[in-house]
């Protein structure tokens, strides 16, 4: 994963699966033009099930809960400001929790 500020002064991530599919690495890219307001992006490769979420939280968030497709959640810790989760259901929210 990359976390770069963007031109206008937002945030942006970058990121990528951890093994190759046909020798091609999958990438997605998301960017908030507020930089405090953290970025997330989530990517995956329809040949392929499973999805990877990533993103940059606001300082103070020390973890991040990520809902699944089938209603699950999964707590994901944050490291540096940062957090990534590979995981073979999609995902269909995420919710940044502050604090411990």
């Amino acid at each position: 994963m990359w976390i770069a500020k963007s031109i206008d002064g937002g945030v942006c991530v970058l990121s990528s699966r951890h093994r190759p599919i046909k020798g091609v690495f999958s990438l997605g890219v998301g960017c908030d033009r507020v930089a405090s307001a953290g970025a997330t992006v989530e990517s995956g490769n329809p040949a392929e099930s499973g999805t990877t979420v990533a993103g940059v939280v606001p300082s103070g968030v020390t973890s991040v809960v990520v809902t699944l497709a089938n209603s699950a959640t999964t707590t994901v810790p944050v490291t540096e400001n940062a957090w990534a989760l590979e995981t073979a259901a999609a995902v269909s929210g995420t919710r940044d929790v502050e604090g411990n």
